[in-house]
């Protein structure tokens, strides 16, 4: 048998964190204008800029999740997959069971949308990535200080 080198998962360098995080911020701030100074648009302009937000957003989003962190490590890449697995998750059971929800308790059959299905995934990716390793980096500094007490 032969001993492969392992191949190392290409991210995007550490600051497209804050390129997506202008551009969710891009995203959100025409609808805001818009909203709070009451500008009425055409129906055309406003699915266009309805449209556009959604996705500016969604690219935010993908660029946050795909970027590294400043130390990448074995660790942090099972935490990615982890919280990929529950992405997935999150989005199956939401494509499911969502329909039968809405059918049952507001008598509409709604289907959910293939961009709902992406800022589920990718939101909930985000969430459970840096949830666990909020949880990785307080079970170090539990191990490193035995005098930290849980309470904190």
């Amino acid at each position: 048998m032969e001993n492969k080198p392992k191949q190392k998962l290409k991210l995007l360098p550490p600051s497209y964190k804050l390129i997506g995080l202008g551009l969710m911020i891009l995203s959100i701030v025409p609808a805001v204008i818009i909203k709070l100074n009451d500008i009425q648009l055409a129906p055309t302009g406003k699915e266009y800029s309805l449209l556009s937000a959604k996705g500016l957003f969604l690219i935010g989003l993908a660029m946050i999740a795909w970027s590294k962190d400043k130390k990448e490590d074995e660790s942090l890449m099972f935490i990615r997959l982890t919280s990929l697995l529950w992405a997935f998750f999150m989005a199956f059971f939401s494509v499911i069971f969502e329909p039968f929800f809405c059918l049952l308790f507001f008598g509409s059959d709604k289907r959910t949308s293939g961009t709902e299905v992406m800022f589920l995934m990718l939101f909930s990716y985000l969430m459970v990535y840096y949830l666990q390793k909020l949880g990785k980096s307080r079970m170090r500094k539990i191990q490193i200080d035995p005098n930290h007490s849980l309470k904190s």
